[in-house]
């Protein structure tokens, strides 16, 4: 059974786009969050404060870099395997359909 399926790259690119802006936003939130952390030593001292502080700089140097990449190598995908790919596969059609008129 075949089955049909309809690539619209534009659209696909689009959505890429969208996604490396919002990505971006994230990171500059999540920057600011940590910096706001960063700011509370200015305010807050005592065991407490260092454990909360410490632990959301160590949860960020793990996890925000890894987020804001995951991301990027998903827009990535979407640019060079899917939107690329589509018009490629497009254009090999058309030649091989040229080929044979």
């Amino acid at each position: 059974m075949a089955v049909e399926m309809f690539v619209d790259s534009a659209e696909v690119s689009a959505i890429a786009s969208k996604l490396e802006g919002l990505n971006n936003d994230m990171d500059q939130v999540l920057q600011d969050s940590l910096n706001t952390m960063k700011a509370l030593r200015s305010v807050w001292q005592g065991n407490d404060a260092e454990e909360t502080i410490t632990a959301y700089e160590t949860h960020a140097s793990k996890y925000f870099e890894e987020f804001k990449s995951a991301v990027e190598e998903y827009v990535t995908f979407l640019n060079k395997q899917v939107s690329e790919g589509i018009v490629n596969i497009s254009n090999v059609n058309k030649s091989s359909i040229d080929t044979f008129k």
